[in-house]
């Protein structure tokens, strides 16, 4: 007798119910829609617990069950109305499709062998019993204390924007305009701006990436990435990289062409606009310190100014050091990179020249701190919302800004 295959076993009758959704306490399920809506909210549970959606293919019963459930749903008259309901966007109308299986290129990893407490204790054949005792290189308890600011998942107050993006890619996708590339450390490039990738079935858009900081004596960047679930991460640029080669299902969206020099390369990002904000250093550095009243950061960002400078003290853009918010200011019709860049060319000639040393002992030069009052910078935003900055120019000496002669 042929072995019978899922699709047979869905189309049986099922005289004992076994596949009936039940009563969640919401009342008797009396409608397709409220029916509907149970298999939304299991399948949102998977989520939460696997970070991924049901497999149709999965060698578990239950979860390929679940996903042809789902898929009905999603294929249903009732979807609009769920959409209130789909947290993790199970639902959308650009849900990533499943990955084409590839061939694995990595090597396997070794098993390490595992000695005992009395083996790696009489196991000294290098004297580094002598090097114990030495503490040369401790870290304090307080330093300890201070946990990293880690990038976690949130709900994105601005979705809106991205939302026609992820609809755009998905489609480009579907015409063949856009290919889905295994993310391999071979021959992999590094992360920019504007970046797609998909990561456990949601795209994830690189909506911005900070200027270069050194984490554990490497170069990295704080990025904001949005996923298509409507949740983003300020996360590591090295840590979304290693999640990524982790995920055996990860992919790299790319053009026809490489990076920016694919015709639609601008054409794929969002018109993100943002904040500018303020900030004032918190270090003790004397040469910082005694510069305070006038010494400020003007930064721009597409997300929360709270999280971006989260992680100040960690962070050589702003100093390593923690720092205060002045004031902040919200930008509509203007995109944030260009609002930057002449914020600081309007005051280049207060720019700050500060120079520091990375943890790996390499010189490091800040290049938005500029010796300005909070007041001047308010003017200067005015007159770009306006219209009016060309109009305009900074006097360093007077410290005052004045029309042009």
């Amino acid at each position: 007798m042929a072995r019978r295959t899922l699709d047979d076993i869905l189309a049986d009758e099922d005289p004992h119910g076994l596949l009936e959704i039940r009563d969640t306490g919401r009342g008797k399920l009396s409608s397709e829609a409220e029916k509907d809506r149970a298999v939304l909210e299991e399948a949102s549970i998977f989520f939460a617990q696997q970070a991924r959606k049901p497999d149709t293919n999965a060698d578990d019963l239950q979860e390929a069950i679940l996903a042809r459930k789902l898929t009905r749903v999603r294929e249903g008259a009732h979807v609009g109305l769920l959409s209130e309901h789909d947290k993790h966007g199970l639902l959308s109308v650009f849900q990533v499709p499943d990955p084409e299986p590839e061939p694995s290129w990595r090597d396997e990893v070794a098993e390490d062998i595992a000695l005992s407490l009395d083996d790696i204790l009489d196991n000294d054949d290098f004297g580094l019993d002598d090097e114990i005792i030495k503490p040369t290189n401790v870290t304090a308890a307080a330093e300890r204390a201070e946990v990293e600011h880690v990038g976690q998942r949130v709900p994105c107050k601005d979705f809106e924007l991205f939302a026609p993006l992820f609809e755009d890619i998905h489609a480009a996708i579907t015409r063949g305009d856009r290919e889905r590339l295994p993310f391999t450390k071979k021959g992999q490039t590094e992360t920019l701006e504007g970046d797609f990738f998909i990561q456990k079935g949601l795209y994830a858009y690189v909506a911005e990436k900070s200027e270069a900081t050194i984490k554990g004596g490497r170069r990295d960047h704080r990025l904001r990435v949005i996923y298509s679930n409507g949740t983003e991460s300020d996360i590591l640029m090295r840590s979304l990289e290693k999640a990524l080669y982790a995920d055996p299902t990860a992919r790299r969206v790319e053009g026809r062409g490489f990076g920016p020099l694919d015709a639609n390369w601008d054409a794929d990002k969002a018109n993100v606009t943002g904040y500018i904000y303020v900030a004032r250093s918190k270090s003790t550095r004397h040469e910082i310190a005694q510069e305070r009243a006038i010494l400020h950061k003007i930064g721009v960002t597409s997300g929360d100014v709270r999280r971006r400078v989260a992680d100040a003290r960690n962070d050589a853009t702003f100093l390593y050091a923690p720092v205060d918010i002045v004031t902040t200011y919200e930008l509509h019709g203007i995109r944030r990179d260009k609002v930057e860049h002449i914020l600081h060319t309007f005051f280049a000639g207060a720019r700050a020249v500060i120079s520091l040393t990375d943890p790996t002992g390499r010189a490091v030069r800040p290049k938005e701190w500029f010796r300005v009052t909070p007041e001047l910078v308010s003017h200067a935003v005015k007159a770009i919302k306006d219209g009016t900055i060309a109009e305009l120019q900074y006097d360093v000496e007077k410290q005052q800004i004045s029309k042009r002669g």
